[in-house]
């Protein structure tokens, strides 16, 4: 489901775990889903599966709210974020985009003044461990990609000036098809290994970073949105 190069194989693979989940009644989903979501080895990609799984199982049953939720919901939040702000957004794209939307939906559909699930009970933990933490890592993530964004569009400048310089010919041809000479070991996250680039072109580069920072953007607005909802029933409370 997670690693067949086949399309149809990874389709076929996440119907059938979805009919065997469903195959149980609700305290059996739960104990299949929450060791997914708290595994921090787990593949992110199957805990976003499984995270919205549990969105759809959450108002059904009892099993899914309280006492089960809130702790499914720590779990997720350290697995979604391991290494706080430093945390590589990419890496764990599918789980914050997974727990993100999980958490608004419950929080539009479950005001604080009925708060039927509890959820309410941890918002002030989901806005210290998770919204703040998510939101420098954001930061970190932007300020970066931006840099190197900025190194690649001088290398091109000075490919291109070189081939003005140079004439046409082979030279710019080779110019175009060989790797940039970009740093490789490019420090994403600050007391992190150098994040190691594959080989690539200018271009090819260019447009990874590109998806990165559209990616960035559709986190923060998501971050946004469920901060805003929080705010707007923010009220004293005890965990």
């Amino acid at each position: 489901m997670v690693f067949a190069l086949d399309k149809h194989s990874r389709t076929t693979a996440l119907f059938l775990f979805k009919q065997l989940v469903n195959c149980f009644e609700p305290t059996g989903r739960y104990k299949i889903l929450y060791p997914i979501l708290s595994q921090p080895r787990q593949h992110a990609g199957f805990q976003g599966v499984a995270i919205q799984m549990y969105k759809d199982f959450v108002f059904e049953h009892q099993v899914y709210q309280g006492s089960n939720l809130l702790r499914m919901i720590r779990s997720v939040i350290s697995v979604a974020l391991p290494k706080d702000a430093n945390t590589d957004l990419l890496e764990r794209n599918d789980i914050i985009f997974g727990l993100l939307n999980f958490l608004r939906y419950i929080m539009i559909r479950d005001p604080r003044h009925q708060n039927h699930t509890c959820i309410w009970d941890i918002a002030t933990v989901i806005q210290e461990n998770f919204l703040k933490p998510l939101q420098e890592a954001l930061e970190l993530s932007r300020i970066s990609y931006k840099f190197e964004l900025c190194k690649l569009k001088e290398m091109k400048l000075k490919m291109n000036k070189n081939d003005q310089q140079q004439g046409k010919g082979n030279k710019k041809k080779k110019g175009q098809n060989q790797s940039s000479q970009i740093d490789k070991s490019v420090v994403i996250y600050p007391n992190e290994k150098p994040m190691q680039w594959p080989e690539m072109t200018i271009e090819q580069e260019h447009k990874e970073i590109m998806l990165a920072l559209q990616n960035f953007e559709l986190i923060e607005s998501l971050h946004s949105r469920l901060k805003e909802i929080i705010d707007e029933q923010q009220q004293p409370q005890s965990q």
